[in-house]
């Protein structure tokens, strides 16, 4: 039910509080327009729970997730926007969440964020009112489609520099040395590292050889191996089965954070490791085509955002 009172500025506060709902607060300049809020927001309510279909979010996530581990090969990048953006959503519900609220949300993102992740984010929650259309049938709006989306952000270019990556092979943890290395060498992305076992290994034609079920592009590839690589799985202990490195992906992220923080490292991510091992072959003087094997890049505008040269690079490689 709804309660209002009078505020010091003189305009009305309306207050309703409605058991499995999140408590939701609004002034006014009038009362009457507090009681009208009022009544509009409860009868929204009262709709979705007749209908059976409202949900807080924080049930109705659950239901989100479930579908994404059985659809998706990388369902931990929906978790992780969820843990995002839980405390903004747990205070709504499918049907109570309104554009304004997200605009409100957005603009709180962007003290902190960039404008490509503010977009994720938005992008997630538009996503979550998607599947209660086209799964569970729900009669809803989605609130996104009346918000501006910020915009996309022009793709990183940034890698480390050589003694960065010492630096940060100097401040992690014995276990996770390997995996950084593994991931210099090769270009292999987080979740691939993570995955990886050794009856993929094919030491006789140094390549690994990846499933389809495990890459980003759905399609099997073989990552060519370099010397280094090859002496860290020999280091490790070669064996018939299982996992290569018993990491995962959350773990080798949480790692390269508190190396950068410990080597004063600003603005690196573990994904840039990729950047760097891509341009570190372009440097060496690799074609088009042997890039594209290392990294499993179907087309030339998908590789040419992780080869990051300078006029200097390409200068040196002319003679």
């Amino acid at each position: 039910m709804a309660t209002y009172r009078k505020l010091s500025s003189g305009k009305y506060q309306a207050v309703i509080r409605k058991s499995g709902y999140p408590q939701k607060t609004k002034a006014f300049n009038t009362k009457a327009e507090a009681i009208q809020w009022s009544e509009e927001y409860e009868s929204t309510i009262d709709q979705a729970v007749t209908s059976g279909s409202d949900y807080p979010f924080s049930e109705f996530i659950e239901l989100y997730l479930q579908d994404c581990r059985s659809r998706l090969k990388r369902p931990d990048n929906e978790d992780c926007l969820w843990r995002i953006n839980k405390s903004f959503l747990s205070r709504h519900t499918l049907f109570t969440l309104t554009p304004p609220a997200i605009e409100a949300h957005k603009q709180k993102r962007l003290r902190s964020v960039t404008e490509s992740t503010a977009r994720k984010d938005l992008l997630f929650i538009s996503r979550l009112y998607t599947f209660a259309q086209r799964r569970l049938h729900i009669d809803v709006k989605n609130p996104v489609k009346l918000v501006q989306l910020t915009k996309n952000g022009r793709a990183r270019d940034r890698i480390a520099s050589p003694e960065e990556q010492r630096l940060i092979l100097d401040n992690i943890t014995p276990k996770m040395r390997p995996v950084f290395i593994v991931a210099i060498e090769t270009a292999m992305r987080r979740s691939e590292l993570s995955s990886i076992r050794w009856e993929w290994l094919d030491l006789s034609n140094k390549r690994l050889v990846l499933p389809e079920e495990i890459t980003k592009n759905g399609a099997s590839r073989d990552v060519p191996l370099s010397s280094t690589a090859i002496s860290i799985f020999e280091q490790l202990g070669i064996k018939d089965k299982g996992l290569i490195f018993n990491v995962k992906s959350e773990g080798i992220s949480t790692a390269m954070y508190r190396a950068c923080i410990r080597a004063g490292i600003k603005d690196l991510r573990f994904h840039d490791l990729r950047h760097t091992s891509i341009t570190k072959y372009a440097k060496k003087g690799l074609s088009t085509a042997q890039l594209r094997v290392i990294s499993g890049h179907k087309t030339l505008s998908q590789l040419s955002r992780y080869v990051n040269l300078t006029a200097n690079d390409v200068a040196g490689l002319m003679g």
